[in-house]
């Protein structure tokens, strides 16, 4: 067989190219790819979470928390845990009040520019729960 009589055959899963015959007919895979029961990715077990990037999350939001409170002038401890998917940070002390608002207002704004600010330093979408 000549070089001219090879065919080039790319591998849809980004394995090495094969060398197959002109007039071979190439492999067809007879399995649908549906997502049915013999589909390894129907059957995957779900994610477990990275406790070190959870740890990671806790340390940046804690950071963030500390250098609000000395802005604003308040006192708090700050706790950090790792509870299932979600790292949790809690602010511990007395006169935080003003940290929760009236119905969880700001509690629930403080979370949020908290979650972003762990965003911007590691690029994943954090879960984090905030507690004060």
């Amino acid at each position: 067989m000549s070089v001219s009589d090879d065919v080039r055959e790319i591998d849809p899963r980004g394995g090495a190219a094969a060398s197959a015959p002109a007039d071979s007919k190439p492999e067809v895979d007879s399995e649908p790819a549906d997502g049915g029961p013999d589909d390894p990715a129907s059957t995957a077990t779900p994610a477990v979470p990275d406790l070190g990037l959870l740890e990671q999350e806790g340390e940046v939001a804690a950071d963030y928390l500390e250098g609000l409170l000395d802005i604003v002038d308040l006192d708090g401890d700050l706790d950090m845990d790792v509870d299932g998917d979600r790292a949790v940070v809690a602010i511990l002390g007395s006169g935080l009040e003003r940290l929760v608002g009236s119905s969880g207002e700001t509690l629930d704004a403080l979370q949020e520019l908290t979650r972003l600010a762990v965003h911007q330093s590691t690029s994943v979408r954090s879960r984090l729960m905030l507690d004060v």
